[in-house]
């Protein structure tokens, strides 16, 4: 609920947002050569659409680095989240009830994939973030199948080996699982290994590789995930560490204090 009414910009906005997990650390420091950052609880009045925190004139790429972003951050706000799955639809899949399920058809096949993830939500307590993905290749009639990727906590699914394992880079194996319950076709499923960060960029990813929203979303997630606080603060552009890049569409410049900086920066 808005704070109060006709309070200017100027006193409102900062030019620096630090990202905070719920376990306390701190997850990204953003600096603005402009006060754009609006704290919680405001709402603008005839705001100055010049001025705004997109770096891109193309609506869609902006929506696709956002989901990417909130992908990002919800994972690492959830450190529950530890196994990394896909699932898929075989071109005979059936419902419980013998229905057939079409899975070019993204109203068939979502339908199915919610259910599926809000039971497991309501009686298991799966935490989840999940993203579309169209086949490459196409079917008979020229269509693309679906299949889903995905991140949730491995206390909330039924895992059994399957006999598999993976070699990384570093030449270490890690055992590919099944998801047991998933009755619709093939699943894979692995835990999370070395660098977390790495392995959050790798599920969003898929977000960049689509060429749009699919089904009009780019990503769903469950409503039990932890989300992450903001604290905005006033910093001075010019001195603080860390490389800045310009962003023409919105008249400014932005850049990425390192996080070992928050301490400092918050009592200057």
């Amino acid at each position: 609920m808005a704070k109060s009414l006709f309070e200017s910009a100027h006193e409102i906005k900062k030019n620096c947002r630090i990202t905070i997990y719920p376990d306390g650390s701190v997850g990204e420091i953003l600096a603005c050569s402009v006060d754009i950052f609006v704290p919680d609880g405001w709402e603008a009045v005839n705001q100055d659409k010049s001025i705004g925190a997109g770096c891109c004139s193309d609506n869609n790429e902006r929506a696709r680095r956002r989901a990417q972003k909130r992908i990002e951050t919800l994972i690492k706000a959830n450190p529950v989240l530890d196994v990394f799955w896909t699932l898929t639809i075989s071109p005979e899949a059936v419902t419980e009830k013998g229905m057939a399920v079409d899975r070019t058809d993204y109203d068939a096949v979502c339908r199915k994939l919610q259910q599926w993830l809000a039971d497991r939500v309501r009686r298991r307590g799966l935490f989840y973030v999940a993203v579309f993905e169209y086949h490459k290749k196409t079917d008979e009639q020229g269509k693309h199948a679906l299949h889903i990727h995905g991140v949730a906590n491995h206390s909330a699914m039924k895992l059994e080996e399957s006999g598999r394992k993976y070699k990384d880079k570093s030449g270490h194996w890690h055992k590919i699982y099944n998801v047991k319950d998933w009755k619709l076709g093939f699943t894979t499923a692995m835990y999370m290994y070395g660098n977390r960060d790495q392995a959050i960029k790798y599920i969003g990813k898929y977000v960049g590789k689509s060429e749009r929203p699919v089904g009009g979303r780019w990503y769903m997630h469950s409503h039990n995930l932890s989300e992450p606080t903001y604290k905005y603060l006033n910093v001075n552009f010019l001195n603080a560490p860390g490389e800045a890049w310009p962003c023409p569409e919105a008249r400014c410049a932005f850049k990425k204090i390192p996080v070992e900086y928050a301490d400092k920066i918050a009592q200057e």
